[in-house]
């Protein structure tokens, strides 16, 4: 076996940075470091930046300031004290630890004890010249030059649960010291700090540090090859060590194509490789090629390497916490997402562990990759020994360079606590909602939610890394379990109680048939029997009556005969009668029985009539029975489709556009769902038409479908916009019609054909030379373009070449766009007309920096009217006259404040600044004052914007919602309200032909409300731009189609806004496909 090397020769130090006493292995900076002095000599400041990894700290401790005591020059000489610093997450106090330990400011380098409290409370008594106060009252006041190191200024931004820099003020007296003290030239003092790239942007929000910034500033960057060619040289090479070219060539692709910084991999791979060389010289095989490297592993995946042996070398108890170890780092919240640290006291928690176990698994994971992990107390940023045994609760330990470890093992416990979080998430916002606006869970979200409660990595231990309330979750997801259960219980048994109303419906037919038949029978049995004996009894009236004819014959011969016979005659005569007497009786009761035959035979016939109505009404019935089941299953199945397309909508507003794979997962769900939900819808109508005219469940009363579709619109746009690798919509550069202006568009445009015009702070006109219809892209767009000396304020269309400007200086132009002629008509001649009970012919909306301008076409060329700096002029174009419009019934000093014209009835309506409503008919030229009540009065004084809906006056204010009036007899009757936004009103326009009202917030919100009364919100569609941005004007045209409108932005965006479903269906597919 070949003797192990020494490690205690090594060179290299894997992943921990190089310190003072690593001075001379510290190699390749060597002219870096002279170029970063030259800048400390000027500025007496140096703010080192450079990606995460690229060696900022081992840059300073092991080549700056070995270099800086080894006798530069600073104006109190070549002596130096060196304070050195990370701010962690209490700035100030690590501050004073740092100047009060080691006797930095003694000249005898001993330090008294009261010195950090008396530090602390000098810096927060002095504030920004603490430390200018501190150095003139230490023994080294201008005998040794003090130099105070910020290392790694990043903890200000990387921690944001332990320490919030936007809600304490320390890191601003931090930046305040560095800057003031600076001010201080000839004192000595001088600043070193370090910053990754990524937050040295931050810096610029504080003022004084930002002006020395960009002086001060030194780039480092990552290792290259012709470095990496030195350290071989001064390491592998001066122990006769060579490499292979083949070998050289990966590093050389490696550093060339690699976006991370690859320091510390790089760093452990030659540690690791160093050990193995020297192992081999005892062998004479020191060379260095590509079999060699298989031994080790590739140099990007070195770290995982190390950590898959780690883990593979653990029991399974083992194995168990150092998962948990790892997932109590991975945090999705969204202010901690990619910041890998934690505290002991939630590892501990966890982990479920003793400290003896926890530390010592710590610390092995800590010497087999050296530097891997970062541990310090909140209040001091001493990096703690690998061979300190036990944590206390307040450490926080953070793992560096994870962006680097490329272990696939820790990527799916990643994607897995993504998974929890996200449940997580989602569940516990539910579970705050229910019961009041949200139902149990129902499939699949509640088979996803059930899965995940019964990960053992998930309990309550884990659950605090998050503000979520996790026993009012898992309750909430157990009821909805129970719930869920319950129904299918139900089910089940409505399923038996269903078959048993089948046989029970078909035997009672059967039963009703079987009836029948023998009612049918028995009348047959009566009918018959009834005829057979009246026939009998007729024969015998026939045979008796026969008989008495023969009788009467006898009795004329018997008067012949003697008369002892005549007694005998009479009495049979007697009997006869008798018998025939009776058998008329019989006779008589024959025909009643036969009456009842024929009335038994029409009674039957009835009841067969009814029984067939019966049984057909029984048939009918089932049939819409069976039928109404059905779409009770139908909507069923919409309800569930609909809760996924909400469930879809949160996801996708909480997965980020880098995200990709997930959104492209979330774009497959969305159109599978939708064309599922329009089948269902499909399937109920023609349920519903094949019924008829019986009675079938309404779908329109149990589902609202038009309100469904705003999540569905919401979600689409959402889709959009991350397809394209954007948060917002309104970032979409497929949707945004004018990339060649960057800056705020102020008003928008568009002219009786269709061509759009646009302007704003670029002082630059933009019209588009062709009509705006669904050929038009944001690729084949062309704009005539224009330029003024002001940011231009509003615009109005006189026909499709000339246009009308208003400009935030005061100023109203008239230009034609093609010849690019234009005319000032204002300021120019002014004239002062005094109106009683008479005015003009339009004017549109004010907007509030009090510009506002309208056309009225007449059959001249029409007149301006233009609202600039709450005054009223007119302009006639035939003669470019103005006029200064004044109202008799204002009193001293009443101006217009807001101004809104109604074309359908010609009406104009205006506040002003005695919050006064008054309305002009220009069809009569009549001006009336609009009776108002008190609370309309107060709500005019918010008033920004006047806009029409329908019959409807609609009031839009600065505190986000929109009221609807109506005025009837001169006087205004209140409707309704709604409240559309956070903030002030920006802008409104309604569409009329759709019922559509659309507006714009100051807090970045665009919202539509579709074929709604006003005042019900819960049906409303917003849509959010962005940070920092909102729509400052907006305009319809059906040219584009019916369910789109086109905006612009504080961003400079012309925006096309597309809500039919349909055809976003369409684009989303495209999207997902590509």
């Amino acid at each position: 076996m070949a003797k192990k090397s020494n490690t205690k020769n090594n060179p290299f130090i894997s992943l921990n940075s190089y310190k003072d006493n690593n001075k001379s292995i510290f190699y390749s900076r060597e002219k870096q470091v002279e170029d970063a002095l030259s800048i400390i000599q000027s500025s007496s400041f140096l703010a080192i930046t450079g990606d995460v990894a690229s060696g900022k700290s081992s840059f300073i401790n092991a080549g700056l300031i070995p270099r800086i005591k080894n006798g530069f020059n600073g104006i109190n000489g070549n002596q130096w004290s060196i304070v050195n610093f990370r701010p962690g997450i209490s700035p100030l106090e690590n501050l004073c630890h740092a100047l009060s330990s080691d006797g930095n400011l003694y000249i005898s380098d001993k330090s008294k004890t009261t010195d950090y409290n008396d530090y602390l409370t000098t810096i927060r008594e002095k504030n920004s010249i603490g430390l200018v106060e501190i150095y003139r009252n230490c023994e080294i006041f201008s005998k040794k030059n003090f130099l105070i190191v910020i290392d790694q200024l990043e903890d200000l931004y990387n921690f944001p649960d332990l320490f919030d820099y936007n809600e304490s003020d320390d890191e601003d007296l931090l930046f305040d010291l560095v800057s003031k003290t600076l001010k201080f030239k000839d004192l000595g003092i001088y600043f070193i700090i370090s910053i990754d790239t990524g937050n040295y942007k931050k810096l610029s929000s504080y003022d004084d540090l930002s002006k020395i910034l960009s002086s001060s500033q030194f780039i480092l960057h990552p290792l290259n090859y012709n470095d990496l060619k030195e350290i071989i040289k001064k390491t592998f090479n001066a122990k006769n060590i060579q490499f292979d070219s083949e070998v050289m060539d990966q590093f050389s692709v490696l550093v060339n194509e690699t976006d991370n910084s690859l320091n510390p991999n790089f760093q452990l791979f030659f540690k690791k490789l160093y050990d193995i060389c020297l192992s081999d010289l005892n062998q004479q095989n020191g060379y260095v090629n590509s079999e060699k490297i298989d031994q080790i592993g590739d140099v990007d995946e070195i770290i995982s390497v190390e950590l898959e042996n780690f883990y593979s070398s653990l029991d399974e108890k083992g194995k168990l916490i150092l998962e948990k170890f790892f997932r109590s780092f991975i945090n999705f919240d969204k202010k901690n997402i990619g910041y890998y640290y934690q505290e002991y006291s939630y590892i501990k928690n966890y982990t479920d562990v003793d400290d003896e176990y926890l530390s010592s698994l710590i610390n092995k994971l800590k010497n087999k990759i050296e530097g891997i992990l970062d541990i310090f107390n909140r209040n001091a940023t001493n990096i703690k020994s690998k061979t300190n045994l036990n944590y206390d609760n307040d450490d926080i330990f953070k793992f560096n360079y994870v962006s680097n470890y490329n272990w696939d093992r820790l990527n799916e416990w990643i994607e897995d606590e993504k998974k929890n979080y996200l449940n997580f998430s989602e569940n516990s916002y539910k579970a705050s909602l229910y019961p009041d606006k949200m139902p149990h869970l129902t499939n699949p979200l509640l088979k996803s939610a059930s899965n995940w409660i019964d990960k053992k990595l998930v309990d309550e231990r884990w659950s605090k890394k998050y503000d979520f309330n996790f026993n009012k979750t898992v309750i909430y997801i157990r009821e909805s379990i129970d719930k869920h259960n319950y129904k299918i219980n139900y089910d089940k048994n409505l399923q038996i109680k269903r078959e048993k109303y089948i046989r029970k419906r078909n035997y009672a037919i059967a039963l009703s048939f079987s009836v029948s038949i023998a009612f049918f029978a028995q009348d047959y049995y009566v009918k018959h029997h009834t005829l057979d004996r009246l026939q009998q009894q007729q024969q015998q009236i026939a045979n008796l009556k026969e008989l008495e004819r023969d009788l009467k014959q006898r009795e004329l011969l018997a008067q012949y005969k003697q008369r002892e016979d005549s007694i005998e005659i009479e009495n049979q005569r007697k009997e006869i009668e008798k018998r025939i007497s009776l058998l008329e009786s019989k006779e008589n009761t024959i025909i009643e029985q036969e009456k009842q035959v024929i009335s038994y035979r029409e009674k039957a016939d009835l009841t067969k009539l009814e029984n067939e109505k019966f049984f057909q009404q029984i048939g009918q019935k089932s049939r819409i029975i069976e039928k109404n089941e059905d779409v009770i299953l139908l909507i069923k199945d919409y309800s569930e489709i609909n809760k996924k397309i909400n469930s879809l909508l949160f996801n996708v507003d909480h997965t980020v556009s880098s995200d990709k794979k997930t959104i492209n997962s979330f774009a497959i769900q969305f159109i599978e769902t939708f064309k599922r939900r329009n089948i269902i819808l499909k399937e109920i109508d023609s349920i519903k038409n094949e019924v008829g005219e019986y009675n079938i469940v309404e779908r329109d009363k149990i589902l609202d479908v038009e309100a469904d579709d705003k999540n569905l619109r919401q979600l689409t746009l959402n889709l959009i916009a991350k397809l394209n690798g954007k948060e917002n919509y309104s970032d979409v550069k497929e949707v945004d019609y004018i990339h060649i202006n960057n800056k705020p568009l102020n008003s928008l445009a568009i002219s009786n054909e269709g061509r759009i015009a646009t302007g704003g702070d670029s002082e630059i006109l933009y019209r588009s030379k062709s009509v705006f219809d669904l050929n038009i892209t944001p690729e084949n767009i062309v704009y005539d373009q224009m330029k003024f000396n002001s940011s231009i304020s509003n615009i109005e269309f006189i026909d499709e070449d000339i246009l009308a400007v208003v400009l935030k200086n005061g100023e109203l132009w008239y230009a034609n766009i093609v010849t690019k002629d234009k005319v000032k008509l204002y300021p120019n001649e002014k004239r002062k007309v005094k109106i009683l009970k008479s005015i003009v012919d339009e004017v549109r909306f004010n907007k509030k920096n009090k510009f506002e301008l309208i056309y009225v076409k007449d059959q001249n060329l029409g007149k301006l009217y233009s609202l600039i700096d709450n005054k009223l002029f007119s302009v006639d174009l035939a003669n470019k006259k103005i006029e200064n419009i004044e109202f008799e019934e204002f009193s001293n000093n009443e101006v217009i404040n807001t101004i809104g014209y109604n074309k359908s009835n010609n009406n104009i309506f205006f506040i002003t600044s005695n919050l006064r409503l008054f309305k002009i008919d220009t069809n009569k030229n009549l001006l009336y004052n609009i009776e108002i009540d008190q609370i309309i009065s107060d709500s005019l004084s918010r008033v920004e914007k006047i806009n029409f809906f329908e019959n409807n006056i609609l009031f839009g204010t600065s505190d986000g919602w929109i009221y609807s009036y109506e005025e009837s007899e001169n006087k205004l009757l209140y409707k309704s309200r709604l409240n559309v936004h956070k903030s002030s009103v920006v802008n409104v326009l309604s569409v009329n032909n759709l019922s559509s009202l659309y507006s714009s917030g100051s807090d970045g919100t665009l919202t539509i409300t579709r074929n709604r009364i006003l005042g019900i919100n819960e049906n409303q569609i917003e849509v959010q731009l962005g940070k920092n941005n909102y729509i400052t004007d907006m305009v319809y045209s059906g040219k584009m189609g019916n369910n789109t409108i086109m905006t612009c932005d504080l961003n400079g965006n012309l925006i096309f806004w597309q809500f039919d479903l349909k055809t976003a269906l369409q684009h989303i597919e495209t999207l997902a496909q590509n």
